[in-house]
């Protein structure tokens, strides 16, 4: 969660929102998997961004995977940082950070960061393109980012369903809300792979079907990339 619609994340929503995902653990520690397979062979100690960390899951399965690394949670949400934070405090975890940040103005000098992970935030960014050269800025040549997110072209039918599902499994009404009006305003796969083409991004891998729920987009920036990109 991040940046446009962080207003709306208010302490009770950001709970909510953290215990219902907390039943899926295996979504983040897949995903912590994939990072760990997309890091560089050369770095001892990979410096990795959870971009739009929200409570924090998905840095705990980075740790838990990646135990070398230094982790940094970045959010705009006040309220997703005060949860993450404590999550945080119970890994014990020296190298495991986070920061209050806007997606398009991240805190990291140029080519500083290994890797960029992203789940389920790429709608929220207020400005998704500086966002994305943004993340071009801070990455090392040759280094990765990956982005997990739901699918615009997922059917309308079908999220339908999944709201009477996600009812059944007592998903509280403001973690349905906040779920239903993402999918309003997603990406499709082609529209996120285009972005990171656009900025110079080379694509490694995506996966995800056209009318899928969600779809993920990992991308390098080149070995020679040599200067930052200007908004145009």
């Amino acid at each position: 969660m991040d940046n446009r619609y962080d207003d709306a994340i208010d302490t009770v929503l950001a709970e909510d929102f953290k215990r219902y995902m907390q039943r899926y653990k295996k979504i983040y520690q897949r995903l912590a998997k994939k990072v760990a397979m997309n890091l560089s062979t050369s770095s001892e100690k990979p410096v990795i961004v959870d971009l739009g960390t929200g409570p924090g899951l998905l840095l705990k399965e980075l740790h838990d995977q990646i135990p070398t690394a230094q982790i940094i949670g970045v959010d705009s949400s006040e309220n997703m940082l005060m949860i993450a934070h404590k999550n945080i405090n119970d890994l014990h975890c020296s190298d495991c950070f986070v920061t209050h940040a806007r997606a398009e103005q991240l805190p990291f000098g140029d080519n500083s960061i290994d890797c960029i992970v992203s789940r389920l935030s790429l709608s929220s960014w207020e400005k998704p393109q500086q966002t994305f050269v943004e993340i071009f800025r801070v990455l090392k040549p040759g280094g990765r980012v990956l982005i997990e997110d739901l699918n615009r072209g997922f059917p309308a039918w079908k999220l339908s369903i999944r709201k009477v599902l996600m009812s059944l499994k007592t998903a509280k009404k403001d973690v349905i809300t906040y779920h239903s009006e993402y999918y309003a305003r997603a990406f499709s796969l082609a529209e996120a792979e285009q972005a990171f083409i656009k900025i110079g991004f080379t694509i490694v891998k995506k996966e995800g079907k056209k009318t899928g729920w969600n779809f993920l987009v990992i991308a390098e920036k080149p070995l020679t990339a040599c200067k930052i990109l200007q908004v145009l």
